[in-house]
């Protein structure tokens, strides 16, 4: 009998997965929704309570300010562990009075090493981060956050330039793949995909290039702004993608996506 009640209880406990993660994107649009209270409480609320956005693990940031340590805090009070890991890094190293607009990841979770990639300059400087994060003893993810450029001078659709961009990022993680065939990764931003103003649903060249190295995790078209666009994605390689979902609250000219991942 006792040894049928160990069989029960490992058959019940197995599980195939040994974690799960929430991983969300984000463009907060410099915080210019978050400066007043009523801004800073309906974010907090929404990433505490919407079940969309509650229990977020890793969090990437686009356009945060990082010469901003209010804004910086307000970010990692959706994490509700007394310790947030992050790695920020700023698109323009001048000195500024306002806003020195930036990436950042945030992380409930160790992260171990990070570094930042300098992209191809189309109108204006634009980087991706990575950063790598111990979920568990045994699992490290490698997870990218970056902002591609959305002008280039009058040219509204930089479309080759934000393809040289993202081949950049695409490169660094084919270089990860070879010393580490098996590593998870995910990569998550604004890759402000406009394509054209007559047809923003049609996938850019840059958007197709990261398709034949990684995963979307939301396949058909559905605007992640409020104006009719999909510029906001999260690609994954070599980890269970469990759900997706676009958050529609209005802090921003963007909105929230959300991805699951088992592990």
């Amino acid at each position: 009998m006792k040894k049928i009640l160990i069989l029960l209880i490992s058959l019940l406990s197995f599980n195939t997965y040994s974690g799960e993660l929430k991983v969300v994107s984000y463009n907060i649009a410099k915080g210019l929704f978050l400066k007043k209270t009523i801004g800073k409480k309906v974010f907090i609320k929404k990433f505490h309570r919407s079940k969309k956005l509650k229990n977020t693990s890793i969090l990437g940031i686009q356009e945060i300010c990082v010469n901003n340590q209010n804004q910086i805090d307000l970010v990692s009070k959706i994490f509700k562990k007394n310790i947030v890991y992050k790695y920020l890094d700023t698109e323009s190293h001048q000195e500024r009075t306002s806003c020195q607009k930036g990436l950042g990841i945030f992380s409930e979770y160790p992260i171990v090493k990070n570094g930042t990639i300098r992209l191809p300059k189309v109108g204006s400087n634009r980087i991706a981060i990575w950063a790598d994060i111990q979920v568990d003893q045994n699992k490290i993810i490698r997870v990218y956050n970056l902002h591609l450029s959305n002008r280039a001078g009058k040219n509204y659709w930089p479309v080759k330039g934000r393809a040289q961009q993202g081949i950049v990022v695409l490169d660094h993680i084919k270089a990860l793949l070879e010393s580490t065939s098996d590593r998870s990764i995910i990569v998550l931003g604004d890759f402000n995909s406009l394509n054209k103003l007559y047809n923003p649903w049609k996938l850019e060249l840059n958007i197709k290039n990261f398709q034949t190295l990684l995963n979307p995790t939301i396949k058909k078209f559905t605007p992640t702004m409020i104006i009719p666009y999909k510029t906001d994605w999260i690609f994954y390689k070599n980890i269970n993608l469990k759900q997706s979902k676009i958050s529609r609250f209005i802090l921003s000219d963007h909105f929230p996506i959300m991805a699951i991942f088992n592990f």
